[in-house]
């Protein structure tokens, strides 16, 4: 952040995303894991926010913060047990982090996009 900082001469956004995703059911995971994606999801996620608002976001005029979640935060489905709930760690640290830094100018927002299959080409109507 401070190399971005010094060679733009200031930071006005940070866009957050980190994740991956694997389809296994809870039953089937062991039970290290689904704490590991969890708690690496909102780490990256958290670290992130605390470095770039704390020290750069503050001296913009209006800063802003995009943490990238997922429509699985809102609804899981079959073997998307540890994803969602990761997700759904990134958007309560949203709504936290929107609370906690609004009267310092800094507006903190999540895109929840759906499933994105690189595989798949694009569909339009």
């Amino acid at each position: 952040m401070q190399q971005v900082q010094q060679h733009f001469h200031g930071l006005d956004a940070l866009i957050n995303v980190a994740g991956g995703f694997r389809w296994e059911t809870i039953e089937g995971r062991r039970s290290c894991d689904l704490g590991f994606d969890v708690s690496n999801e909102r780490a990256h996620c958290r670290n992130g926010c605390r470095m770039a608002a704390l020290t750069h976001l503050k001296k913009a005029e209006a800063g802003r913060i995009i943490n990238i979640a997922a429509g699985a935060a809102s609804k899981a489905s079959l073997g998307m047990g540890a994803y969602a709930a990761a997700k759904s760690g990134v958007m309560r640290l949203t709504e936290a982090l929107a609370e906690e830094l609004k009267d310092q100018r800094i507006t903190v927002n999540a895109i929840m996009p759906s499933i994105i299959d690189p595989r798949e080409p694009p569909r339009y109507a």
